[in-house]
């Protein structure tokens, strides 16, 4: 219970750390199209002087070098940061986690326990039939299967009797 809490927060963090980067990323962006405008007014400054100006080259690498490795140096520290508390919440969260071990023996007693009770239904069962076949074993001289037989054909008798009445009747109504 205490684990989906935990799975909201680090949903909230991540969202949090998905803006970060996205907001890092526009800045970037931004950042390299400045440099790009940058770059293409020098080329022009190049090109009026038809000199290669190799020092303002190297110290312009040099200083993007410098930007981009700074960048990337903040860009990942938080992230590594958060990215402990994540694996902490992690540990917390599996130290919480029933094991597996333990699960299959719950499973396991739970069955015995279903054997046990339905066990107990059908010995239950087999009394209550055994008590029936006892009934029906001392009265069966009292009411045999001829006596059953001859009253299923004295009612199928009575039955079509009244069908025919019935078949008279409509057919009088009829006429």
């Amino acid at each position: 219970m205490a684990v989906e809490p935990n799975l909201g927060v680090l949903d909230i963090k991540v969202q949090s750390l998905e803006l970060a980067y996205k907001d890092l990323n526009t800045q970037l962006n931004h950042l390299g199209s400045r440099i790009d405008d940058k770059l293409a007014a020098l080329s022009s400054l190049f090109s009026e002087r038809s000199r290669t100006q190799w020092p303002l080259l190297i110290s312009m690498g040099t200083l993007l070098f410098m930007i981009t490795s700074a960048l990337g140096f903040l860009t990942l520290e938080p992230l590594k940061a958060r990215q402990g508390d994540l694996a902490e919440i992690i540990k917390e969260i599996r130290i919480q986690q029933v094991p597996r071990g333990e699960m299959l023996e719950r499973w396991a007693q739970s069955a015995r326990e279903f054997e046990s009770v339905k066990q107990t239904h059908v010995d239950a069962i087999e009394f209550v039939q055994s008590q029936l076949d006892d009934v029906k074993a001392r009265y069966r001289d009292i009411y045999s299967a001829r006596d059953v037989i001859k009253d299923l054909g004295d009612r199928l008798k009575e039955l079509e009797t009244q069908r025919n009445r019935a078949w008279e009747t409509a057919v009088e109504k009829a006429r």
